[in-house]
């Protein structure tokens, strides 16, 4: 199968978080004590092969958000968006952030960081006032209300999109910064791969913000309502069992900071249990190979297929709206990604 259907890379250069938040898997997995680092060479062969795999890069994106804090080494980070956008010139840059380096070093953070898109997520429910005075530290323009910037792309994106709990800017190297406010009260979270699952009684854990919030559950995405066969709801109660396809092993690629190449986001490869679903290693094989194995290729038919009662048992009580059809922002952002990217052609 060709690469020419990915438009979503994801990938840890390495693998530090300074957080151990209860609604991500870091909370039981130790990402603080220790720092691993993807090799240059690998990740420079990595970007190498998409280039030469994928023709169609009218939407491409790289993220550097997984399971690490991508600004905890930003010199680093400077460093490898550079590289990508040397070997793939339109490709869009993109990063989240927990925002403590932001808060503690200001506007030299964002100095020759070369991102497309950064997301700043407010964990510990400062709220929005705080973050016009994040932005202000950073000198990051605030453009929530304006309706004319300097990229016509971004202008459209931010008149259409929900602006509830969310400040929306722009900086001299950065044409879309998003600070999302109070983010445990209002996120609805996903369960990753079964580690926030309770699988003996059948339901999410019981998640409790450790950070902003305190003390108070976290909503996962709610459970799709049982129904009848005239679609009417038979009771109150819900089925957490996943029913539908899944676009994320067909649309992504998504790579841990030792290589390993995983189905989707929700999977890592130090999860226990997931390590049965990494697909191979950048180190020792090609992308093109490993995307097109035996068994990338089963995995993601299962999931494009409604056979959910065969979805592999990371995805089998996955709510994430993740299907073939289009969520309420999905077409506002492919539109998105689509004119930033001409944006830096004609540049």
């Amino acid at each position: 199968m060709s690469l020419n259907k990915v438009t979503d890379l994801e990938i840890e250069i390495f693998s530090k978080c300074n957080r151990k938040c209860n609604w991500c898997p870091n909370s039981v997995i130790d990402r603080l004590s220790s720092n691993t680092y993807m090799s240059e060479e690998v990740y420079l062969k990595f970007l190498h092969d998409i280039n030469k795999e994928i023709s169609n890069k009218e939407k491409l994106k790289i993220s550097y958000s997984r399971y690490n804090e991508p600004l905890l080494d930003v010199e680093l980070l400077k460093k490898r968006i550079n590289q990508a956008k040397d070997i793939i010139p339109n490709i869009i840059t993109e990063c989240n952030t927990n925002g403590d380096v932001l808060i503690k070093k200001g506007k030299e953070t964002l100095k020759d960081l070369n991102l497309d898109i950064l997301s700043i997520m407010d964990y510990d429910c400062k709220g929005i006032e705080h973050g016009k005075e994040l932005f202000a530290k950073c000198e990051i323009t605030n453009i929530t209300n304006i309706s004319i910037t300097k990229s016509s792309a971004v202008d459209v994106y931010i008149q259409n999109v929900n602006h509830t709990n969310k400040l929306f800017g722009t900086h001299k190297n950065i044409p879309l910064i998003k600070y999302i406010a109070n983010w445990p009260k209002n996120q609805e979270i996903q369960y990753r791969g079964g580690v926030l699952y309770d699988y003996e009684n059948k339901k999410n854990k019981n998640i409790i913000s450790n950070y902003g919030n305190k003390g108070k559950k976290l909503n996962f995405i709610k459970p799709i309502p049982k129904s009848t066969r005239r679609g009417l709801l038979s009771d109150n109660t819900f089925s957490y069992e996943r029913k539908e396809p899944c676009s994320y092993p067909s649309r992504g690629i998504y790579v841990d900071y030792d290589g390993s190449v995983t189905p989707c986001c929700n999977i890592r490869n130090d999860v226990d249990a997931h390590k049965e679903f990494i697909l191979g290693n950048i180190n020792e094989t090609p992308i093109k190979d490993i995307f097109n194995s035996e068994k990338a290729t089963k995995f993601r038919e299962t999931l494009a297929s409604w056979d959910y009662k065969n979805y592999p048992s990371p995805c089998k009580f996955c709510l994430a709206r993740c299907n073939f059809g289009t969520k309420p922002n999905k077409p506002i952002k492919n539109e998105f990604l689509k004119n930033l990217s001409k944006e830096k052609t004609t540049k």
